[in-house]
């Protein structure tokens, strides 16, 4: 299968003039012949050049790429198992850095909070004397 794209136009495209063929006995001429004369006519009729044209772009070709093949069933087989494992290892992870998170908390509160303990053992003490 083959594409060809359009090129956009260019400020530098110019409207085509009539093509004067030479008269040849079968009255047919190459495209190369008659372009050369053409370009040879414009050049010679105008002033010169201060860049020279550059030819047209040639259409891209876009080919076609072959179906993949398909994957044998142990690679298949691999492949679920790198994800489920890679989802298995992202919950252990996330669990292990809650319980560690609240572990950290827990301990930070109970320290803050003991002294407040120790205080009411005292007043219960004395209450009690």
């Amino acid at each position: 299968m083959a594409v060809a794209f359009k090129s956009t136009s260019s400020p530098q495209r110019r409207p085509s003039r009539p093509v004067h063929l030479p008269s040849t006995q079968n009255k047919v001429v190459s495209f190369d012949q008659a372009r050369k004369k053409r370009v040879t006519t414009r050049v010679t009729n105008s002033a010169p050049l201060v860049e020279p044209l550059s030819p047209p772009p040639t259409p891209t070709v876009v080919k076609v790429l072959p179906k993949p093949k398909p994957q044998p069933l142990w690679l298949s087989s691999m492949i679920a198992l790198q994800r489920a494992s890679s989802v298995v290892t992202s919950l252990i992870i996330g669990s292990t850095l809650t319980v560690y998170g609240l572990t950290v908390y827990g301990e930070s509160s109970w320290t803050q909070e003991y002294p407040r303990l120790e205080q009411l053992r005292a007043t219960e003490q004395q209450l009690q004397a």
